[in-house]
């Protein structure tokens, strides 16, 4: 939208530079003039959150001449150290695992952060709202493969790890993996996860 890739009503947008606005040499002279925001629902919408994400790039990130030359910068400042993890295989149930991992799944939490809509409570159990930790540990929709789930970790894990964790460690072992354990045991955690997103069917496409 920055730089005219994208069609005309969405690069009309975006606001002025700082540095167009004020005479003085500002060292932010180059980021964009925040959009006032009144309410948090409208500070986290697409523009405002976006604008707010690009003033915290580099500069020469920022001045990138294509697609493909922001895409390298980005992934040499953000992904040099990368998991090895989190590209073992592409599978469907991968790319679901790495948005789940993101905050950017099909979740209603996610939606609702993203304000896509307007309520985040569970559709499947009504009980609480569709959190990353309600749907791998809450959830009744999803019982059965979830005890498939721990019965392939306590044949993975010692029982005594397992059971010492909270919900919250729990839930970012089977989104991150564990730096301490071996990468053949985290190979087999990942496809126990993932095996658990393919059989729940929760990201499934409506016929």
């Amino acid at each position: 939208m920055t730089h005219n890739m994208s069609p005309s009503y969405l690069t009309n947008l975006v606001p002025i530079n700082v540095g167009q606005q004020n005479r003085y040499a500002l060292r932010n002279a180059d980021d964009i003039r925040q959009i006032r925001c009144r309410t948090q629902y409208h500070a986290k919408s697409f523009l405002p959150q976006t604008i707010k994400d690009w003033n915290l790039l580099s500069v020469s990130m920022r001045n990138s001449i294509s697609l493909q030359s922001f895409k390298r910068l980005y992934k040499r400042d953000f992904f040099t150290q990368s998991n090895i993890l989190y590209s073992i295989e592409f599978s469907e149930s991968h790319r679901h695992h790495t948005r789940l991992r993101l905050n950017f799944s099909q979740l209603r939490q996610h939606l609702y952060t993203f304000n896509i809509i307007d309520n985040p409570l569970c559709q499947f159990c009504f009980i609480r709202d569709e959190s990353t930790r309600h749907y791998f540990l809450e959830c009744p929709t999803f019982s059965n493969q979830r005890l498939m789930l721990f019965v392939k970790l306590i044949n993975i894990l010692p029982i005594d790890t397992l059971t010492n964790m909270s919900d919250i460690s729990l839930v970012r072992l089977f989104l991150e993996g564990d730096p301490n354990l071996s990468l053949d045991t985290n190979k087999k955690l990942f496809d126990a996860v993932q095996s658990f997103i393919h059989d729940s069917k929760r990201f499934k496409p409506l016929a």
